[in-house]
């Protein structure tokens, strides 16, 4: 069951624009730099990981990313999925190498 100061909270930063501007700063992210995990996503963005893992759920649900594969943190031992845009597998890499694979 979610709480109504969740469910306001939820609708509140979807009104506001911020989940979009969240989700928009991980796609980049995550085309800077594929395989990455959230906990990753999280110390690189500077958002923390309550943030990151609603916004990586919705780009999951909606086929905007995937997960292939997992690491394992070397402090915590924990397993973690590794995130990718889910695009065909030759243009799964950040966009500077693609231009210079293109010249």
């Amino acid at each position: 069951m979610i709480r109504n100061t969740s469910l306001a909270a939820y609708i509140e930063e979807n009104d506001s624009g911020k989940a979009a501007k969240d989700r928009c700063k991980l796609l980049k992210k995550i085309n800077q730099s594929p395989g990455v995990t959230r906990k990753q996503l999280s110390e690189t963005t500077g958002m923390p990981i309550n943030v990151v893992c609603p916004r990586i759920r919705e780009l999951l649900d909606s086929n905007t990313l995937k997960e292939d594969g997992c690491s394992r943190d070397p402090i915590s031992r924990r397993s973690a999925n590794l995130l990718y845009l889910n695009l065909p597998a030759h243009m799964n890499r950040p966009v500077s190498e693609t231009l210079e694979a293109a010249q």
